[in-house]
């Protein structure tokens, strides 16, 4: 029987090879690295209050308000972006229901993903509590339906 952990691979990295492992780790690293990298001018802030006990530099206070200018021009230009894409998709998709129904799920369906016997997935059905006991792998163990 294969395991519901199995169906996904972010759950399951004994499915990965091991150069698919190697670069999913490198790029884990390299993200964290660029999140600490960018947090680099908030932590010389702190460090400068400390050590100087001033809050802002009057001398840097220029060249502050320049670099929030370019910040809120490519802020402007991201957002007018997003609203110009955002409406084209709407005049292109206006009044077009684009969403397709799944259809329904019989129950005997539902009670093999689960892995489950269909009379346990009957019975729940009426319950108002149900308790599912994993293994240890992410499948499942066992269902009590409850009360």
């Amino acid at each position: 029987m294969e395991n519901s952990a199995d169906k996904l691979i972010i759950e399951a990295p004994h499915l990965l090879s091991p150069p698919q492992r190697f670069l999913s780790w490198f790029l884990t690293t390299l993200g964290w690295l660029v999140w600490c990298y960018l947090w680099l001018p908030a932590w010389q802030w702190c460090w400068n209050v400390l050590q100087t006990g001033e809050l802002s530099d009057t001398a840097s206070r220029t060249s502050g308000l320049t670099t929030l200018g370019v910040y809120t021009l490519i802020g402007i230009t991201l957002g007018t972006a997003l609203v110009v894409w955002a409406m084209s998709s709407y005049y292109k998709y206006k009044g077009v229901d684009r969403r397709k129904p799944r259809g329904n799920a019989r129950p005997q369906d539902v009670a093999r993903q689960l892995g489950i016997p269909l009379e346990v997935l009957l019975a729940g059905k009426d319950k108002q509590v149900m308790v599912v006991h994993h293994l240890t792998d992410g499948g499942i163990a066992r269902v009590e339906a409850l009360g």
